[in-house]
């Protein structure tokens, strides 16, 4: 499923998303590193929240957005080295 983040839009950035489990869907934009969380009942999303703020977030949470984000700009900064 993916998801897309209404930050910088049109084109609106595709969020990545985080493996945390529970009930929930998480996803961290890597242009804004807003995190986006979908809260389910069965396959039903029955609420989603933006948190701006990551100290609101819990620790797993936080690790998997920086995670994300990082492996994200791996390739770029590799590319710095490079020429």
């Amino acid at each position: 499923m993916t998801q897309h983040c209404d930050c910088i839009g049109p084109p609106w950035p595709e969020m990545l998303p985080l493996q945390v489990g529970g009930t929930s869907r998480w996803f961290v934009c890597p242009e804004c590193q807003i995190v986006k969380e979908q809260v389910f009942e069965g396959a039903i999303i029955v609420g989603t929240m933006w948190y701006a703020d990551w100290s609101d977030l819990t620790e797993l949470v936080r690790e998997q957005a920086q995670a994300a984000l990082e492996a994200r700009r791996a390739p770029e900064q590799l590319a710095l080295f490079e020429g």
